[in-house]
């Protein structure tokens, strides 16, 4: 029994070894294990710093976001302002464009009123002219009625008293009628002079205002510009935010991708702890297995003992050991499950962490997307802000552009003006000459009557030269009609030309479905080649001879042209000598009127020469007509000369007349006889001049049929013309026909020959069989057949052959025709330059005939304004004196009425001076009620700052008491009971989160009272701010009307002193003395009264300083008060995060009931860390009364 209980005993301590081995094996798996455990949670803790590092570097990204934020809210209120300005602008630049409107409408109106004077100073110079006549008239009356009287005298010296009599009145009736007209005329021109003067004065005001006008906008150009330069560095300043937040952004992402990269990791590091403590759970289940089996054996050891009482002590002792070892076992396998839970609550708060910090990055992400938004908004707006600077921009180029248009036509008026004046001028001088040259054409008139009668001769030749040219036009008549004849059958032969070449066309078309047939498309060709060159032939022989009935139109237009010139050039002279009667002016209107025909004619050349570069062969022809123009130009202008020439020959046979008339009027007191003569040689002219109209008449009439035939052949030249191109576009056409055609043919010779060479290779290939087949002899009858063929084969290339030569000889000969033709072209269109260079100089000598005629204009108009420029400084003298008298009495009423108005403004002074020291004593009110305000608020943010003190202080204590707690669990050995540790931190927590809320609500109350407080505090400042600025504005109003009046009343008095003046030397000198010495009076009381006014001004403007310095300092305060809103604001953001955080904590307590009141408090303890290193203001209170709470 012994020695098997020791065998068993042997066997258990073996066992027993075993057990010990496996143990000492799983202990240190387990040591290592922790080790590596602590490594990791190592590594976890750094891990966390970095994330806590990460997160304060958020933090700052989230305040430099906040920043560019308000730098975007500024930059977003100075767009505004600048969109404000841009409105303003545009207000102004429209009320500007109004004006302007204003100002042409007005001016316009002064040009229809210039239209109105002027016309109606033509009607005063036709009345005037009318007059002249008139007096003309009567003289010659007055003339023949002492004439008669001198007769009657020698008659009738009896009746010489009555007969005088009856004269001399109606002398003095026919004398006061002329004066009265003449007093009339005179009224009628000076009331259109004051009207001028009226005008120009307005005028005057207009360049005034609109030279301020120019300088308003020159200021607003400015001014834009200036603003321009803003929008440029504000656009400069947001193009750098948005660099630097792009360059944010980019660092925000490489951050994000870092931290989710860490969050992988560290989400890698969850699942190998877990696994890891998976594997503890498992060894753990296996040893507390082994250690059920250990108990096992030892209650059944216990029983062996208790049956075996003889066991040793020796047992006892191992027993003792093994449960001692136990007992440690179990202790490190306690610690071992509390590093577990501890792991455990730190994957929890990793876990939450990460999500807070999925959420961080979803709300960044956000926000990015909001500031995305809002900077395409500005981006918007600065597109748009640009868009409306271009507008202006173009809107400020329009008005200049108009401003430039109103000042050249303002130059242009005054231009008028003078030239106008200068007219007058000219007139007055004309009426003057044309006075004395009146006397002179009275003794000339006798001398002319004889030149008629030379002139009746000259009459009667062109009478039958007229009737010549007449029956010539009938001839011409005749050939026109010819003409058009053979311009009809012109046309029929083209229409029929068509219809030919339509008809060649089908029959080509149906040649080409047909190729098989060659010798009738030969054949064809042939006929359609002959029938085109006898088409050709008869259309050369056409055209040559339209060429030649053109040419002998053409000659005999010439002709007629000619003899309407000598025509013309008659009735001319016809004319010039009834108008050298008249006044110098007819010439200078008749050579007007030619000038403008000539202009007319050249205008026209300058059409043709446009035509002639269309037109091919009808060149020639007009630069015919053209040089028949420029002589028939030269030819009037040498008769021009001529008649110049007959005039001042007439002139001095008339000053020659007039000696003789004057010996003639001598004899004529003896002779009556001689004056009856006379009078039937005045009968005689009389009748001339009706025949002269006759023949005139019909002279027009004839020239206009000639005209009418000139168009009409000029009009079937064009008709002629335009069929000859649209021959010439026929033969293009058929050219291109041509080429089609030889295309064609060349194609079928190609495929002719590639027939030839199929054959050819076929004939080689029956020639081989041939060969081989020699040797059969029965075959011989197939090689008879192969030969026949062969023939037949041969035959055919051989027509092949010569149908091919045809056709390459018919492409050859068309090949000509067509080089022939393009060296046509070439030379017509050499002759076409030759004609342009001929146009060229033709235009030249016009430009150069032109420069002529406007010098001599040029000379013609200085004349008219010396003249006019005379007339006007004697109208000037005359009521200059008029003038003056008006101007006196207009300035004495105007001074009684602003006396009147000086009174009225002291008044006003008076009244606004008490108005002003009521809102002064009002304004002074508020300002003390404003500042005790400020002052109280000061003292409150002196108390805030101290409380902020006092809650840094207590950061302090709660910081050396969580060193202390720290110490304190250290020094702790056992754990208590996990129950009731449990159960307190609950309560504890539950309190504690109770507590934090109500302090939460009590801030947040106390943030939205201060918030209430400022907003009705800064909107009532505002308001004052704004009561102010409108009472500033109304005094500025008010200063600038006083100051309109002061310069009022000094010009005033500029004028009562010319004008008293003038008084003083027109009056006596008595009265003389007493006036000055009560205008001393008067001048002495306008000088008090001014430095009154001054004073006044003074002590105004002082007061408005202050006012204005007083608003300036409101609005500092007002801007004082924006900053704490803003502060506060923010506060209570960070209250609302911290109590989020705080209803996550208790969400997550609540969750996890299992995790020990330690592992709570730090993590307490981390968020306010973080807070207070994120915002470290109130934040501090809630961590002290928190710490105070543990």
């Amino acid at each position: 029994m012994l020695g098997q209980m020791k065998e068993q005993l042997l066997v258990k301590d073996n066992a027993i070894k075993a057990f010990e081995q496996k143990l000492s094996k799983g202990l240190k798996d387990s040591e290592h294990k922790l080790d590596e455990l602590r490594q990791q949670n190592v590594q976890l803790n750094e891990m966390l710093q970095r994330y806590q590092q990460n997160e304060v570097s958020l933090a700052e990204i989230d305040n430099e976001l906040n920043r560019t934020k308000n730098e975007n809210d500024i930059l977003k209120i100075a767009t505004a302002e600048n969109e404000r300005k841009l409105h303003e602008l545009e207000e102004e630049v429209r009320s500007q464009k109004e004006q302007l409107e204003r100002h042409q409408k007005e001016r316009a109106a002064e040009d229809d009123r210039w239209k109105l004077m002027s016309a109606r100073e033509d009607e005063l110079t036709k009345l005037w002219q009318e007059v002249q006549a008139d007096n003309k008239v009567q003289r010659q009356i007055v003339k023949r009625l002492e004439s008669e009287l001198k007769i009657s005298n020698e008659r009738n010296q009896n009746n010489e008293s009555e007969t005088i009599s009856a004269l001399k009145t109606e002398l003095q009736k026919a004398n006061e009628e002329l004066e009265e007209k003449v007093k009339t005329l005179k009224d009628q021109l000076a009331n259109k002079e004051k009207e001028l003067k009226s005008s120009a004065n307005k005028l005057a005001k207009q360049k005034k205002q609109f030279e301020n006008q120019q300088s308003r906008i020159r200021d607003q150009s400015v001014e834009i510009e200036m603003l321009r330069t803003e929008l440029n560095k504000h656009e400069q300043h947001l193009t750098n935010l948005q660099n630097e937040s792009q360059a944010r952004e980019h660092e925000s992402e490489a951050e994000k991708t870092k931290l989710k990269a860490q969050v992988q990791s560290i989400l890698q590091d969850i699942t190998q702890i877990q696994d890891e403590m998976r594997i503890v759970k498992e060894s753990h289940d296996e040893l507390e297995v082994e250690k059920l089996k250990l108990e096992q054996r030892i209650e059944n050891m216990q029983r062996e003992a208790q049956d075996t009482s003889d066991d040793t002590q020796h047992w006892r002792d191992q027993l003792v050991d093994t449960e001692n070892k136990l007992r440690l076992v179990e202790l490190k396998l306690q610690k071992v499950e509390t590093e577990n839970s501890q792991l455990a609550e730190r994957n929890c708060l990793l876990e939450e962490q990460n999500n807070r910090f999925e959420k961080q990055l979803a709300e960044r992400e956000r926000q990015k997307d909001t500031e995305e938004a809002n900077a395409n908004d500005l981006r918007l707006q600065l597109d748009s802000n640009e868009m409306t600077l271009r507008k202006l921009n173009e809107k400020m180029s329009e008005i200049l552009d108009e401003n430039s248009r109103l000042h050249n036509t303002q130059e242009l008026m005054d231009h008028d003006y003078r030239s106008l004046q200068d007219k007058n001028i000219e007139l007055e001088k004309e009426k003057l000459m044309a006075e004395e040259f009146q006397i002179d054409l009275q003794e000339e008139l006798e001398q002319l009557r004889e030149h008629k009668l030379v002139l009746e001769n000259k009459l009667r030749e062109t009478v039958e030269q007229l009737q010549q040219t007449e029956e010539q036009c009938a001839e011409q008549k005749k050939n026109t009609e010819a003409i058009e004849k053979e311009l009809k059958e012109m046309i029929i032969a083209r229409e029929r030309l068509e219809n030919q070449n339509q008809i060649m066309s089908a029959e080509l078309n149906e040649l080409r479905a047909v190729q098989s047939d060659d010798e009738k498309l030969h054949n064809l060709m042939c006929e359609q080649k002959r029938r085109i060159e006898d088409l050709e032939h008869e259309l050369i022989d056409r055209e040559k001879s339209a060429k030649a009935n053109i040419e002998i139109v053409d000659k005999e237009n010439k002709h007629l042209n000619e003899k309407l010139g000598t025509l013309e050039a008659s009735r001319e002279e016809l004319e010039v000598t009834k108008k050298e009667i008249l006044l110098l002016k007819s010439q200078n209107e008749e050579l007007n009127r030619d000038l403008c025909i000539l202009n007319k004619e050249l205008k026209q050349s300058r059409y043709d020469n446009q035509e002639l570069e269309r037109q091919l062969t009808p060149l020639k022809t007009l630069e015919q007509e053209k040089e028949i123009s420029e002589k028939e130009h030269t030819t009037l202008r040498d008769e021009i000369n001529k008649l110049k020439e007959e005039s001042k020959m007439h002139i001095e046979e008339a000053q020659k007349k007039a000696l003789e008339v004057t010996e003639i009027r001598h004899q004529l007191h003896n002779s009556s006889e001689i004056n009856e003569k006379l009078e039937n040689t005045e009968l005689e002219l009389e009748k001339m001049r009706e025949l002269e109209k006759k023949l005139r008449a019909n002279a027009a009439n004839d020239a206009e049929l000639a005209n009418q035939k000139i168009h009409e052949l000029e009009e079937q030249l064009h008709t002629a013309k335009s069929d000859i191109e649209r021959l010439h576009e026929s033969n293009d056409s058929i050219q291109v026909e041509m080429d089609k055609i030889q295309n064609k043919n060349e194609l079928q010779v190609q495929s002719l020959e590639v027939k030839i060479q199929q054959l050819k290779e076929h004939n080689e290939k029956l020639q081989q069989q041939f060969a081989s087949q020699k040797v059969d002899g029965e075959k011989l009858a197939n090689f008879e057949q192969m030969q026949i063929e062969n023939e037949y084969l041969n035959k055919h290339v051989k027509q092949l052959e010569t149908e091919l030569t045809a056709q390459r000889t018919e492409a050859s000969s068309q090949l000509q025709e067509v080089q022939d033709l393009r060296e046509k072209l070439k030379s017509l269109q050499c002759e076409l330059y030759v004609l342009r260079e001929n146009a060229e100089k033709h235009d030249a000598q016009l430009a150069e005939k032109q420069k002529e005629i406007d010098t001599a204009e040029n000379e013609r108009t200085q004349l008219r304004e010396m003249l006019t420029n005379e007339h006007a400084e004697l109208e000037r003298q005359i009521v200059h004196t008029k003038y003056i008298t008006e101007q006196n009495d207009a300035i004495q009423s105007d001074l009684l009425h602003k006396q009147h108005q000086l009174t009225e403004v002291e008044q006003q002074l008076h009244d606004m001076k008490a108005e002003f020291e009521a809102v002064n004593s009002t304004h002074v009110t508020d300002v003390v009620v404003k500042t005790k305000e400020i002052d109280s608020l000061r003292s409150e943010l002196q108390q805030i700052t101290v409380e902020l003190n006092a809650k840094a202080q207590l950061q302090e204590e709660l910081d050396a008491l969580r060193v202390e707690l720290a110490e304190y669990n250290q020094l702790k050995e056992l754990p208590l009971s996990q129950a009731t540790v449990e159960n307190g931190q609950k309560l504890i927590l539950a309190s504690d989160a109770e507590n934090l809320r109500r302090i939460n609500e009590a801030l947040q109350r106390e943030l939205e009272d201060l918030k209430h407080k400022s907003t009705s505090e800064i909107t009532e400042l505002q308001q004052e701010i704004e009561d102010m600025q409108s009472n500033a504005r109304h005094m500025t109003e008010k200063l600038a009307e006083v100051e309109k009046l002061h310069s009022a009343l000094t010009t005033q008095q500029v004028f009562s002193n010319a004008t008293a003046d003038q008084e003083s030397l027109q009056d006596t000198r008595e009265i003389a003395t007493g006036g000055g010495i009560s205008k001393l009076k008067t001048e002495e009381l306008l000088q008090q009264e001014k430095a009154e006014l001054a004073t006044k001004l003074r002590e105004i403007m002082n007061e408005v300083r202050d006012v204005s310095e007083r608003n300036l300092f409101l609005e500092q305060q007002c801007e004082n008060y924006l900053i704490l809103e803003q502060s506060n604001e923010r506060l209570k953001l960070q209250n609302a995060k911290l109590s989020r955080q705080l209803d996550e904590t208790l969400v997550s307590m609540q969750h996890n009931e299992g995790i020990t009141a330690n592992t709570e408090f730090e993590y307490l303890k981390n968020i306010m860390f973080q807070k207070q290193k994120l915002y470290g203001g109130r934040e501090g209170s809630i961590s002290s009364q928190l710490s105070n709470l543990y």
